[in-house]
């Protein structure tokens, strides 16, 4: 599970910090490597800038990770909007030919009218068995992405509050 790799990560990066090993701590998110190790190692690399600095260079950071997470959400979302438009073509198509047949030959034969009547109710159930779920998972996988950066920024800046307050602690001991 990600959830719990990352607070893996994020306990064994804070106790290093917290005990001055920062350069231990960017070794450990060098070693683990994925998205929320890259911007904890960026954090970590950047502690001595002032805090607005260090909070540009997080957020940077966290976009530059986000370009992967959101890579397919977009393409999944156009699917689920896109499907149903494509039944409603179905639909709009197979009324088109029922009314055809009505012209040539009336309304006297159900038979005839059916095939079109058909296409459009087939075309717009499959628009909509495609569109729901896609749509569903698309909602379900644009959660996880906020999740996943939520979890980096939390992280982040978790580590930025805990080297600046051993920093502290260091001026007001001395």
């Amino acid at each position: 599970n990600a959830g719990v790799a990352t607070g893996r990560l994020m306990q064994a990066v804070s106790k290093l910090v917290s005990e001055g090993r920062v350069g231990d701590a960017l070794d450990l998110c060098k070693k683990t490597g994925g998205a929320t190790a890259r911007v904890l190692a960026d954090t970590l690399r950047n502690l001595d800038r002032d805090r607005d600095h260090l909070e540009d260079i997080i957020s940077e950071s966290i976009l530059h990770e986000s370009g992967s997470l959101n890579r397919f959400g977009s393409f999944i979302m156009v699917i689920a909007a896109v499907a149903p438009l494509l039944g409603l073509l179905g639909t709009v198509t197979g009324m088109i030919a029922t009314f055809d047949v009505i012209t040539e030959f009336g309304t006297g034969d159900p038979k005839l009218l059916s095939g079109g009547i058909a296409t459009a109710l087939v075309t717009t159930e499959l628009g909509l068995v495609v569109a729901i779920p896609t749509l569903i998972f698309g909602n379900l996988l644009g959660g996880w992405s906020n999740r996943i950066k939520d979890e980096m920024e939390k992280a982040a800046l978790h580590v930025t509050n805990l080297a600046q307050s051993a920093h502290s602690d260091l001026r007001l001991a001395a």
